[in-house]
């Protein structure tokens, strides 16, 4: 695939185990006293006296804070899934290095030392919760996955309302543009927000790729002109049309991450198999008529016409796709770049959204439980130095979001301006569910998986079987501490 390789972060990587998201919290209890508020004014970044008279610097820093050499601890995951916030190595590229220069400034500028303690897998559930609740500060900013939110959240609401006066008066504003406001929706709760994240280009799941050298040989017409220019004509009936052209010679039509399957269900009305309800609580609302026809319908036209293998592991498909012998797979975006993914393959790779079906309205993709979120502990009793880390990696995101929208363009997708152009249409397009497995959904995230790849089980039957036990599961995991 004649595209270069990506140092971009990798945080969709999780897809590949599916069934888990193995990134948690870890230790320290650091203390930090600010010695000042902010204000209105950019701070600049570090001059000699006079912060009004000094220009605003690379990265337009707000507020104007002497924390006197106090720390800011955040706990961030690492891998994958994880963050570097400006302790990655220089010459990683641009934008690694343009992030060490803004953690250097920030530092400067609030006088004040930047600490990062990692997050350890499980101890979100085991050690961060028992420490919270014992009153434990743990650390100014938490910055962990949605799931690590969702845990801390259930567990006796544990962390700070990010929309309270409190936080407002300390000056994060929520309706900043630069937030990404389906995340913060998506951990809304009765009014009360528990974690948010900056808005930047990712498709963590639902991005259709296609072999292009595969559909060329097939005779098969350009995908493309079915979404051009806002239409919305990539159907359900197109991709099945497909799938079925493609399904001959030991090759297969299509081989799904999961997540393609659920953003498919959603596509044909807004499928959830858990819905949020007004005041906050959670319904399981996985089985219903619609639903079951729309995973009926798939089911016949992609499973049980052979379109689709049998089920098999992740990997194995992901070989399956790199090897020439399917035509689309689904999966996070960062699979076009990866060099042990679509990155690496010989042939040319193309880019769709998962399609729409005949009682839908727009393409999506699904927010799903790794979700990058910055959140901040409830026994934090003196978040002025959490807010002003907040506000100024906002200000990070906006001074570098040009440059990865130009890295997008120019590198990632240089050879294919029609998959960049579903890229940020796409982009903006995404929902949410709460069949988070790490909070104990495995069994509601599964099912819906599993009536589509066994061809002896029965879609109505099972899912109606299985329907009380999950509001039940929901019940108990989401709503008795509400």
């Amino acid at each position: 695939m004649k595209i270069k390789k990506a140092t971009r972060w990798l945080a969709a990587m999780a897809c590949l185990l599916m069934l888990l998201a193995l990134v948690g919290c870890g230790g320290g209890t650091p203390t930090s006293t600010p010695t000042s508020t902010p204000d209105s004014t950019p701070a600049s970044n570090p001059g000699s006296g006079d912060p009004a008279s000094e220009p605003a610097g690379e990265f337009n820093l707000p507020g104007h804070y002497d924390f006197g050499g106090k720390e800011i601890v955040i706990k961030a995951s690492n891998g994958t899934m994880g963050r570097a916030y400006g302790f990655q190595k220089p010459g990683g590229g641009e934008i690694s290095d343009m992030e060490i220069r803004w953690k250097a400034a920030v530092e400067e500028a609030y006088h004040c030392t930047i600490v990062k303690e990692t997050l350890i897998p499980n101890d979100t559930q085991n050690s961060l919760v028992t420490r919270i609740l014992a009153g434990e500060k743990v650390a100014d900013v938490i910055a962990g996955a949605r799931y690590d939110e969702e845990k801390l959240r259930i567990s006796g609401h544990l962390l700070k309302d990010l929309a309270s006066d409190e936080i407002k008066n300390l000056g994060l504003d929520l309706t900043d543009p630069g937030w990404d406001a389906t995340l913060t929706d998506v951990m809304t709760y009765n009014g009360k927000t528990y974690g948010t994240f900056v808005d930047y280009p990712e498709i963590q799941s639902g991005c259709l790729f296609f072999n292009k050298d595969m559909l060329n040989s097939l005779g098969l017409p350009d995908p493309y002109q079915y979404v051009k220019d806002g239409k919305k004509e990539w159907t359900y009936d197109k991709f099945i049309e497909y799938c079925k052209a493609a399904t001959k010679n030991g090759n297969y039509g299509y081989v799904t991450d999961g997540e393609g399957l659920f953003i498919m269900y959603h596509n044909n009305g807004g499928w959830r198999d858990i819905t949020k309800q007004p005041d906050g609580k959670m319904k399981y609302t996985g089985f219903t008529p619609e639903a079951v026809a729309t995973i009926s319908y798939l089911k016949d036209n992609i499973m049980l016409t052979g379109y689709h293998p049998p089920e098999m592991g992740i990997l194995d498909y992901h070989t399956m796709f790199k090897e020439g012998k399917v035509l689309f797979v689904s999966g996070p975006d960062t699979y076009y770049w990866v060099e042990d993914k679509w990155g690496g393959v010989d042939f040319e790779v193309g880019l769709l959204p998962m399609p729409i079906g005949p009682n839908g309205d727009d393409y999506s993709y699904r927010l799903g439980q790794w979700s990058m979120t910055f959140m901040i502990p409830a026994t934090n009793d003196d978040p002025e130095m959490a807010v002003a880390w907040m506000n100024a990696y906002l200000a990070y995101e906006k001074a570098v979001s040009p440059l990865r929208i130009d890295n997008l363009q120019n590198n990632y997708f240089a050879n294919d301006p029609d998959a960049f152009d579903v890229y940020m249409m796409l982009k903006d397009k995404a929902w949410f569910d709460w069949d988070i497995y790490d909070t104990g959904c495995i069994d509601i995230y599964y099912t819906a998986m599993k009536v589509f790849l066994h061809p002896e089980e029965s879609v109505q039957a099972t899912m109606e079987a299985e329907a009380t036990r999950f509001e039940n599961m929901v019940n108990d995991i989401y709503n008795k501490n509400l």
